[in-house]
């Protein structure tokens, strides 16, 4: 897509901390013009007065008008779960056409699945979308319509442990640790920064609402291998532990797995897998993956440690790019036939 002829792009939920990140990364991408962001609570007024580091960058006011961006060429949906199908299923019923991400839960899940996790019922069980995993499904990404944004445990997780899924135990533990920028721009108790300062916890053990994303992820990534008529594989059961850090941005997730054979040399299917002309955005790495080299990025570092037939993966990504906005850019990128890593190939913040 040329400069001279750029994409409309609308996101809604402009506000937020996701949004705040969608628009720092495309008001820099070479092929693409913001033409409308949406927010019920700051209609009218000024993104950069809003969103005070963009300042500079855009002249931008939010709107309080959803249905007008059914004319665009893509939108971005940032919005709580259970918010966004109402909105993607208007749009999608008055534009067919029109190429929707929704950086959301709703259309993550099969409906059933959905409504059994966000005890909630779903009002388009028919609109089908495809899983926003450009590592995964890159060509599935290039033909949608529409686009589910995985969440940010789930992403880290999926890539840690996808190369490796078809050689393990369908059993796998997670402890996965997070800044405080997951929780959303409104302020809670739990992530009150005296609260969380210098303070580490466990929440949701073994009730994340990411769980069922990571084990459909997987189960895919599985049936996608030839197998043996006699071998028909066990579908996943993810063990997690989030945890809440005492820092902003970044997931540390540690994954600990049981290798069906304990000759299989886990590190050179990472490396194999992790080839930088069909995955540029993941790095493998000897030694731990730190949050210093991902922050601002949409990398994920990735490192495989395997001692007989145990196996301990830790992936690390910036929660707010390769956990949401970058990694829905990059499958905007796809979606618009262009470069995946198209204004997307920030290096990291560090220190």
């Amino acid at each position: 897509m040329s400069q001279s002829n750029p994409v409309k792009i609308g996101i809604i939920g402009g506000s937020g901390y996701v949004g705040k990140e969608l628009l720092r990364i495309l008001l820099q991408h070479p092929g693409v013009e913001i033409a409308a962001v949406s927010s019920r609570s700051s209609a009218g007024k000024s993104i950069a007065d809003v969103h005070r580091s963009l300042a500079g960058l855009t002249t931008l006011t939010f709107t309080g008008d959803i249905k007008a961006m059914a004319n665009l060429d893509l939108v971005f949906v940032a919005v709580s779960h259970g918010d966004s199908m109402a909105m993607v299923k208007e749009l999608h019923d008055t534009n067919p056409k029109l190429k929707i991400i929704d950086l959301g839960a709703d259309f993550r899940l099969t409906p059933e699945r959905f409504e059994q996790t966000y005890k909630q019922q779903h009002c388009c069980p028919d609109i089908k979308a495809v899983p926003g995993l450009p590592e995964l499904n890159a060509e599935a990404i290039k033909h949608a319509t529409i686009v589910a944004n995985p969440g940010c445990f789930a992403n880290t997780a999926i890539l840690g442990l996808a190369p490796i899924a078809a050689h393990i135990l369908p059993t796998v533990q997670v402890t996965a640790i997070t800044g405080s920028s997951g929780s959303g721009a409104q302020p809670k108790q739990a992530t009150h920064h005296p609260e969380r300062d210098g303070n580490v916890a466990a929440y949701m053990i073994l009730s994340h609402r990411h769980v069922p994303e990571i084990e459909q992820a997987l189960n895919d990534v599985v049936q996608s291998v030839p197998q043996s008529p006699d071998s028909q594989p066990q579908p996943f059961a993810i063990q997690l532990v989030p945890q809440s850090g005492p820092y902003a941005r970044g997931i540390l997730a540690t994954c600990f797995a049981t290798l069906k054979d304990p000759s299989v040399d886990a590190k050179k299917l990472y490396q194999e897998w992790a080839d930088p002309t069909t995955r540029p955005f993941v790095r493998i790495r000897d030694d731990s993956p730190k949050l210093s080299d991902v922050r601002g990025s949409n990398f994920i570092d990735i490192a495989v440690h395997q001692q007989g037939n145990t196996v301990v993966i830790l992936s690390a990504l910036d929660n707010m790019v390769k956990g949401a906005a970058g990694n829905a850019v990059q499958c905007m990128n796809l979606m618009l036939k262009l470069p995946e890593t198209t204004g997307l190939l920030q290096a990291p913040l560090s220190p």
